[in-house]
């Protein structure tokens, strides 16, 4: 299993990276700040959700599936990001009291659901964590599932 010394490491880092402003911080802030703190908490479950299931992905050895997707995940990447900067270039010249983004997504729970999820399942952040990231805290002498579910469920449990 994991040495206590790479656990802890682990946890820092973690907090670390999550504490970095990604896509799902912009959309639990927007809609949060829009629609209150009820559905900002449902955007961080959708994110949540999202994040478990491209880590247990990840955990179970399907690195295939993001190789066979790859070129696909590229364009995502890319129109998302030409789209995020014309929302932020949109909410720029726009003085409204609601983001753009926010107006885009449902107002419904379901709706504000799946943004979360999608906002975490198109992030590229956690796709890194999942080849480059954790794969430094695994101790290969042991057997590497029960290492990488460990990581992956407390990794979930700090973004949350």
């Amino acid at each position: 299993m994991i040495s206590l010394d790479f656990y802890i490491a682990f946890i820092f880092a973690t907090i670390s990276l999550i504490l970095i402003p990604g896509p799902v911080v912009t959309i639990t802030v927007a809609i949060s700040l829009a629609r209150g703190a009820k559905y900002g908490i449902v955007t961080v479950s959708g994110a949540t959700l999202g994040t478990a299931v491209l880590l247990s992905i990840g955990s179970i050895g399907m690195v295939w599936f993001s190789k066979v997707l790859t070129e696909l995940l590229t364009v995502l990447r890319r129109v998302g990001s030409a789209y995020s900067i014309f929302l932020g270039i949109k909410q720029f010249f726009n003085l409204s009291a609601k983001a753009p983004i926010v107006n885009k997504v449902s107002s419904s729970i379901p709706g504000v659901l799946l943004a979360g999820f999608l906002a975490a399942f198109s992030n590229p952040k956690t796709m890194l964590f999942c080849v480059a990231f954790s794969p430094q805290f695994l101790n290969v002498s042991t057997p590497i599932g029960p290492q990488l579910w460990l990581l992956s469920i407390t990794f979930v449990g700090i973004a949350f």
